[in-house]
């Protein structure tokens, strides 16, 4: 079936079938140029490319590629001094693969240790959101906990530049994924490759599933279709729906799919170049290379808290102040006796037996427990409550301060503490808490968290 660019196009070509004398005509000339630049700038190319604007050099050289087993003749280009493979792949200085240079390290040390992938951004890049939206859609499917740097050897880099294209896993040091006009999903297409996917497209099997038509590719591109060789790089089966497969037009020169599906397996249904989201088969193929990081663990160490009778809290006034008090101990602070009775009645209603902290004296971060979990009273009239969906929450460094956010706002600041604001983000998860509620804003005398 063609699609509807490819019959406009198919159209064209009948005209100027039929009536030759219009190849003459300078304004049906610049019809066809300007069409086939169209066709290439759409979603159906869906092909992400590093410095389009700049010329390419064809190389062939032998590389082993990461997380491959045995080194391959590899038809390359080289941009910026750079060895460029599949338009957005990275793979390195081209003097890293010449001569006696020519050195690939063990499959094995291109993945992330503990599954943790440190990152930075350019200070103003004008990606930022799409690049937060991409961090957090990766982190909220997969294993991988990206979390901002602090003092990390190795770590990637988010830049400024022309196309998108990332190095393919851990290379060492910093190491840069370039964001130009890319979209969000082009964006956590690229931290796929980081993390360590290649392009769906390349897999050694493809023929089974798509058919790429040579005649329709680019002159100098052809290199971008070229399968890798079966060395145990393809994880799972074949997936038209990947964020990481090219779109049908991709490199194309005339307008004409570069990709088709071959049907059966696929269907007239069947669509290729998607960047919507990663499909649950590329959250398991990153799965599969990566355990549970730290931000996935619902084991948070010891925790710090008070144990209290809920049923034993009392007011005292202790001069300007109004104190909850417990037993002998002043649990909170108020500036008033409103404030403290209000205190009184959430912990009496909300059940709470525990209180905890993150980074006393001065917490960061506080939490109440019922025994040992979150309370599931209904609310009260007139709680003040702040909503989140803990699977958009993330950790950033704004201002130099470091801060869990969720998308939109602000929720919690750590200071300089990664640590504090990563406990307090597994402390999150751990016990699903939806809500952050205060009695007394803007400066709260009791803060705690719902479910």
């Amino acid at each position: 079936m063609k699609t509807p660019l490819a019959g406009l196009w198919s159209l064209a070509q009948t005209l100027l079938t039929q009536k030759p004398m219009l190849k003459n005509l300078p304004a049906f000339s610049a019809y066809l140029t300007m069409f086939a630049l169209v066709c290439s700038s759409l979603q159906l190319t869906a092909q992400e490319t590093y410095a389009p604007n700049l010329q390419a050099t064809q190389r062939q050289l032998s590389i082993k590629l990461p997380f491959a087993r045995v080194a391959q003749n590899l038809n390359v280009e080289v941009i910026n001094n750079l060895v460029i493979v599949e338009g957005d792949i990275i793979l390195g200085p081209l003097v890293s693969f010449e001569g006696d240079n020519a050195v690939a390290i063990d499959g094995a040390q291109y993945r992330w240790p503990g599954s943790v992938i440190p990152y930075t951004i350019t200070p103003g890049h004008p990606q930022m959101a799409a690049i937060q939206w991409a961090i957090n859609h990766v982190n909220s499917n997969t294993n991988i906990c990206l979390v901002p740097r602090t003092n990390q050897a190795d770590f990637v880099r988010f830049i400024s530049g022309s196309g998108c294209a990332s190095y393919v896993g851990r290379q060492g040091g910093m190491q840069d994924i370039v964001i130009g006009s890319c979209s969000q999903g082009s964006i956590a297409h690229e931290i796929c490759h980081a993390a360590g996917l290649w392009h769906e497209h390349s897999r050694a099997d493809r023929d089974n599933f798509i058919t790429v038509n040579w005649a329709n590719i680019t002159a100098g591109k052809e290199h971008n279709f070229n399968k890798h060789v079966a060395d145990g790089t393809d994880i799972g089966t074949y997936d038209y729906g990947s964020i990481m497969h090219y779109g049908t037009h991709g490199f194309s020169k005339n307008g004409q799919p570069t990709i088709s599906i071959r049907k059966p397996p696929g269907t007239n249904a069947t669509t290729i170049g998607q960047r919507n989201a990663m499909s649950p088969k590329d959250k398991a193929a990153i799965n599969n290379l990566y355990a549970p990081g730290p931000c996935k663990s619902t084991d948070c160490g010891t925790e710090d808290c008070l144990t209290f009778n809920p049923g034993g809290l009392m007011v005292k006034q202790n001069g300007n102040i109004w104190q909850v008090i417990s037993g002998n101990s002043a649990m909170f602070a108020a500036p008033n006796k409103t404030e403290a009775d209000r205190i009184v009645q959430l912990l009496k209603h909300l059940g709470f037996t525990r209180n905890c902290y993150v980074g006393r004296p001065g917490p960061s971060f506080q939490y109440s427990l019922v025994n040992a979990a979150a309370s599931n009273a209904p609310m009260l009239a007139g709680e003040d409550c702040i909503s989140f969906n803990p699977a958009n929450l993330k950790i950033q460094t704004i201002s130099g301060r470091i801060k869990i956010t969720d998308g939109n706002s602000i929720l919690f600041d750590f200071g300089t503490s990664m640590a504090e604001a990563q406990l307090a983000l597994c402390l999150i998860k751990k016990y699903k808490f939806t809500k952050t509620c205060y009695v007394g804003r803007p400066d709260p005398s009791f803060q705690y968290m719902r479910k």
